[in-house]
């Protein structure tokens, strides 16, 4: 790398040192008018006296000094060159008023130079220092070169306000500073400009384009100096007007660069980029809002500030501070607590302070007359500080997070209730219920999914979930774990292989946000996916500890589970090895379900032939005809209906995704069922869908197969009529179909048999209708309950995923998610 570059970067820190030098010797030479100026479009305004060394007020306008006249002086060191004046007269302008006084100076001393200066200085000092720690400290980038060269800018601009302070009244200074200012503050807003483009990186909008880089630089300097070379022609007032109109562009500069990175903010996906843009966000506000408003302003459009220019240079320390801190520690979690901690502070110690004032007030007033021991009282008074600060610090940050933040941590004492469920159960299902389904709105975040790894496979909790990636035991991530850190967050890692970031992008892609290995015996078994916070903010150190030992906790009761089911597991098989009435209860289940297909099948064709028989004797009334007619048509209807279901769970064919819109397809179905025979006309369907619903991605022909089973089940048991409601919301991942009657609801039956094969609680029926519609539904990874209202009545509960996460063929799908025997894989 050419070192050049950097050696050119590095003169730019001893631009300010000059000026420094420049103008403190001028002033030591000079001496101390006893008052400060400010320069206007009119004149140098005095803005503030320190001593009466000269006879003149606060707001009287320098115009001239020894006859050279304001417009001369700002250009003098390029119209004349430096002009060398004794400064012995100076006019003024006070009111209509002219009037001229020979120019008094005191020596100036180094208490009195520091008194003027500290603020300024203590400014620069602090730019530079944080322009030569970025470049030593934060990765080579042009963002770090841009934020090194806009500070120097930056402190240029104040070291040649020092000719205003010290009220340098030598053309050739007042020029100096004038023009020095002038280009230092085109360049430095420029460069501005130009980082907020390029901050952060994964957000820069400039790329390779050279052409932004001309407006950037040279519009505000060619469009400002024309319009002063236009307005000042006639009366030979161009530097005035140059002088009036040179901040022109800041306001435009400061919110656009304020606009760039709230839309950054607004796009942006990554955690780390939003970490980096906030800080700067905040700090614009904190820093923008006095010089703005009450400094800038009004210095363009009233031709002086309404506060001085030292009152804003302390809210100058923000700014820079907070972009630093986005370039060295943007990986932070912890930015809305470091702010709200911070502003916490900071209130409580003014607090603290004004009742210390209070309270030393009210006790001298007290004792009026009398000696007060100022240093026994305020000993009195740290003590209670001491006590005292942190609750009220605490109480502020708690106020601020849940008012400005809506930060909710998570409770520490969540571990030890959690770690308590957990270890009263030795059940499997229990586990990964309480992890998957309660840990998640108790953390505070949108789901947790769990990959548990075995010796030969992995499995997926929730099992709707999918992967691409299969085989998680030689995951590449599984690998990181047992090497490096115990919690992977999403950042970038200067030792992730390809196939690490392959696999965590798949992951990010799913909406996950951290990773925590599940350790039990010195090995990963599993992993923890946690999504992203429900109130949108970042987990914070501590909620990632503990995070992960809450995952530990689980890992170890699940590896508990595990071996005692392996245990019932064996004595039940070893029982059913060795049970001749298990094989006599499944020849009787086989029995009874023979004989309720014999039923519903010999049933219908009886009544068929006795009445086919009954027409063929002939001479029989039309009545009697027509209602032999009617039953063989009855009866032939059930026979085809029976069928068809025994058909239907046969051969049920593999869903064809499409995208559907759930809103339009759902009306479509309610009209058509309505002019269904089977419908019946006393019920009332209502249909109720939110404002707008993403669309989904399923088999319509399919899932209107399984409304129509729901809905003429509720109308069966609704006889003399009622209402059902069908709803449909949706979340970032789920569409949940909701079908709501206030009939009888469900008697004496729980879900398990309501969704057995051949089971019924009908007069007529064969018992597969449920049954085919939960082998639907688990073939769209969706999953089908049905509960009890509590008003009464009964409801359906139909959640499928917007867009399956699958890449595996769909019939090889339908056979693992719809296994022969489905009540073990039935979702609860």
């Amino acid at each position: 790398m050419d070192p050049r570059p950097g050696k050119i970067l590095n003169t730019l820190v001893a631009l300010p040192l000059f000026l420094f030098l420049l103008f403190t010797s001028g002033a030591f030479h000079q001496g101390n008018p006893g008052f400060r100026i400010d320069k206007t479009q009119r004149g140098l305004l005095i803005s503030h006296i320190f001593s009466p060394v000269n006879p003149v007020e606060e707001n009287d306008l320098i115009v001239a000094i020894d006859g050279i006249n304001y417009n001369q002086m700002l250009g003098s060191l390029l119209i004349s060159g430096a002009v060398r004046s004794q400064h012995k007269t100076v006019t003024v302008l006070r009111g209509e008023k002219r009037y001229s006084f020979p120019l008094k100076t005191i020596p100036l001393t180094l208490k009195s130079f520091f008194r003027i200066t500290w603020p300024k200085l203590l400014l620069v000092s602090f730019f530079l220092s944080l322009a030569t720690l970025a470049r030593n400290r934060a990765p080579d980038s042009i963002q770090v070169n841009l934020f090194f060269i806009m500070l120097c800018g930056f402190s240029t601009s104040l070291t040649a306000t020092l000719a205003s302070s010290f009220a340098l009244l030598t053309p050739g200074y007042i020029s100096a500073s004038f023009l020095t200012l002038t280009l230092s503050n085109w360049v430095s807003f420029a460069v501005w400009i130009h980082f907020a483009a390029r901050f952060p990186a994964d957000r820069d909008i400039l790329g390779d384009r050279k052409w932004p880089l001309f407006l950037i630089y040279l519009l505000p300097p060619v469009f400002i100096t024309t319009i002063s070379l236009v307005q000042g022609n006639s009366s030979h007032s161009f530097w005035c007007w140059l002088q009036r109109l040179r901040n022109l562009f800041l306001p435009a500069s400061i919110l656009l660069a304020f606009l760039k990175h709230l839309w950054d903010y607004q796009q942006t996906d990554s955690p780390l980029a939003r970490n980096q843009i906030k800080l700067p966000l905040i700090a614009y506000w904190l820093t923008f809002t006095p010089y703005f408003f009450f400094y800038l302003l009004p210095n363009l459009f009233l031709d002086h500030p309404l506060i001085s220019f030292r009152t804003v240079v302390f809210a100058f320390f923000i700014l820079p501070l907070a972009y630093i801190s986005a370039l060295l520690r943007y990986r932070l979690f912890d930015v809305d607590r470091l702010i709200s901690r911070a502003v916490s502070f900071v209130v409580s110690i003014i607090l603290l302070g004004s009742l210390y004032s209070l309270f030393l007030s009210a006790i001298k007033r007290f004792f009026f007359g009398k000696q007060v021991l100022s240093e026994e009282l305020f000993l009195l008074f740290f003590i209670i500080m001491f006590f005292a600060f942190r609750p009220i610090s605490n109480f502020l940050e708690g106020w601020i997070n849940r008012i400005f933040f809506r930060y909710r941590p998570v409770p520490t004492e969540l571990l030890h209730q959690f770690s308590d469920k957990i270890s009263a159960t030795l059940f499997f299902d229990d586990i990964i219920q309480a992890m998957v389904e309660e840990l998640p709105p108790k953390i505070n975040v949108y789901n947790i999914t769990l990959i548990l790894l075995d010796e030969k496979q992995s499995r997926l909790f929730p099992k709707q979930k999918r992967f691409s990636s299969r085989l998680w035991r030689n995951s590449a991530l599984v690998l990181e774990f047992q090497d490096y850190s115990p919690v992977c967050i999403h950042t970038d890692h200067p030792g992730r292989t390809h196939r690490q970031e392959k696999e965590l992008q798949e992951i990010r892609r799913a909406g996950y946000s951290l990773i925590f290995p599940m350790k039990s015996i010195h090995k990963v078994t599993g992993l923890l996916l946690a999504g992203f916070r429900n109130d949108g903010r970042q987990f914070s150190s501590e909620d990632i500890l503990l995070i992960a030992a809450l995952a530990n906790q689980g890992a170890i009761a699940i590896e508990n589970a595990r071996r005692y089911e392996a245990l019932i597991a064996s004595k039940q098989e070893i029982e059913i090895l060795f049970s001749e009435r298990v094989q006599q209860e499944k020849l009787a289940i086989l029995g009874e379900m023979t004989a309720k297909i014999a039923h519903e099948l010999k049933t219908p064709l009886g009544i068929i032939n006795s009445s086919a028989q009954y027409l063929a004797k002939g001479r029989l009334s039309q009545e009697i005809q027509d209602e032999m007619i009617q039953y063989i048509l009855e009866e032939t209807i059930h026979l085809e209906e029976s069928i068809t279901d025994l058909l239907g769970l046969a051969k049920q064919r593999p869903p064809r995704f499409e995208q559907v819109d759930i809103s339009r397809e759902l009306n479509g179905f309610v009209q058509r069922w309505k002019q269904n025979c089977d419908h019946n006309q006393h019920v009332t369907i209502h249909i109720k869908t939110d404002k707008y619903l993403p669309p989904l991605y399923a088999d319509m022909r399919l899932l209107n197969q399984v409304l129509f089973n729901l809905i003429r089940n509720s109308e069966e048991a609704m006889p003399n009529g009622g209402n059902i409601s069908l709803h449909a919301r949706s979340d970032k991942q789920t569409m949940t179909i909701s079908i709501l009657d206030n009939g009888p609801g469900i008697v004496g039956t729980n879900e398990k048999e309501l969704f057995k094969k051949f089971y019924t609680t009908k007069k007529k029926g064969i018992g597969l209708g449920l049954a085919i519609c939960r082998q639907i539904i688990q073939a769209h990874n969706g999953v089908i309950r049905l509960d009890n209202r509590k008003n009464g009545g009964a409801k359906a509960v139909i959640s499928l995923p917007l867009k399956p996460l699958t890449t595996v063929n769909v019939p090889e799908f339908t056979r693992k998610t719809a296994p022969a025997d489905n009540e073990k894989n039935t979702t609860h």
